[in-house]
């Protein structure tokens, strides 16, 4: 069996267990998390989520792109567009210990990153060096983001992928 073939099987075992067709789009937790996207990192084990307990979003290295600033806004207009209250909305961002980011951190990596990418611009978000000083870095990007409203609550976390504890960083 071809590793798509084990992963349609264990689609097909979840279709026949699936209870979530009446869930809403909004979470049962007003909670948007951003974490990486390495196999370690996974929200819904290290925060034991249920399907429609909150949002979550994955880039390279946990980073805050201008897709993620982007889609925040996005979000956030759709929810205050849903309810006559306004929305409850708190992000989580998640960085992690031993991120493969850590090896572009040198000047000679970024400089070839750059040449890659075709630009520059990624260049200065890539260099991971130390978890806690981007998670504080994002945190701080998303909140002077004119796409994401003062209300929105952002707390930044960096998970040890040795233990699987969260330690909290910033506050929300």
């Amino acid at each position: 069996m071809t590793q798509l073939e084990q992963l349609l099987a264990s689609n097909e075992r979840f279709a026949k267990r699936f209870t979530g067709a009446d869930l809403t789009a909004r979470a049962r937790f007003p909670f948007v998390i951003l974490s990486c996207v390495d196999q370690r990192t996974s929200p819904v084990h290290f925060f034991e989520l249920e399907l429609g307990d909150a949002l979550v979003m994955r880039t390279v290295g946990g980073r805050v792109t201008d897709g993620v600033e982007a889609e925040l806004g996005v979000l956030w207009f759709m929810l205050s567009r849903t309810s006559d209250d306004p929305p409850d909305l708190n992000v989580a961002v998640v960085h992690h210990t031993e991120c493969g980011m850590q090896k572009i951190s040198s000047n000679e990596a970024r400089a070839a990153l750059s040449e890659f990418m075709g630009t520059d611009r990624y260049s200065a978000l890539y260099p991971a060096p130390d978890p806690e000083e981007s998670v504080r870095f994002d945190v701080e990007r998303l909140r002077n983001s004119p796409l994401v409203p003062e209300a929105v609550s952002i707390t930044g976390f960096v998970l040890d992928v040795r233990t699987g504890r969260l330690r909290q960083i910033v506050d929300g």
